[in-house]
């Protein structure tokens, strides 16, 4: 059965902060985390850290269900920072660093086998990715400037 509006208007009106979000109610300078564990509560599925003025701050990591870590997300106070990632046996997959909320630094894809797929090396969201094939020969770049790719994907023969 449906909740008539004017009941729920009331209960928002007697009752404030029924809706509100820890964060929202945090004291100052104060960080909430918040975990996801899985079914049986044995291990975190997701970790995150949101800071009194509800930005994600430190560092959110996400696991495989056999326990590995899947992705980090580092942040400081809503800013992203970093992104890395690895493979469900444990081995490095992907880095990404950011600044200014584009990339800056060199960000690097791997396969299972470690090989480089592709590389790039961004300066506050300019540069060019390079894509290898599985010989590590380059096979196409794409031309990136402020955050923006502005040429299309250009193989190379």
């Amino acid at each position: 059965m449906k909740m008539p509006l004017t009941v729920f208007l009331l209960i928002v009106s007697l009752c404030p902060n029924l809706f509100a979000s820890p964060v929202a109610t945090a004291p100052p300078d104060t960080n909430v985390t918040w975990e996801y564990w899985d079914a049986a509560k044995t291990r975190p599925k997701n970790v995150q850290v949101i800071d009194s003025q509800g930005r994600q701050h430190g560092e959110q990591i996400y696991w495989y269900e056999n326990g590995m870590m899947s992705t980090k997300v580092s942040f400081k106070h809503g800013e992203l920072l970093l992104c890395e990632g690895w493979f469900d046996n444990g081995e490095k997959r992907y880095q990404q660093p950011f600044a200014d909320a584009t990339g800056h630094g060199l960000w690097i894809w791997w396969d299972r086998n470690g090989n480089v797929l592709a590389r790039s090396d961004f300066n506050h969201g300019t540069g060019v990715e390079y894509y290898f094939d599985d010989t590590g020969k380059e096979k196409k770049r794409v031309v990136w400037v402020g955050g923006t790719r502005v040429s299309p994907v250009t193989p190379v023969h």
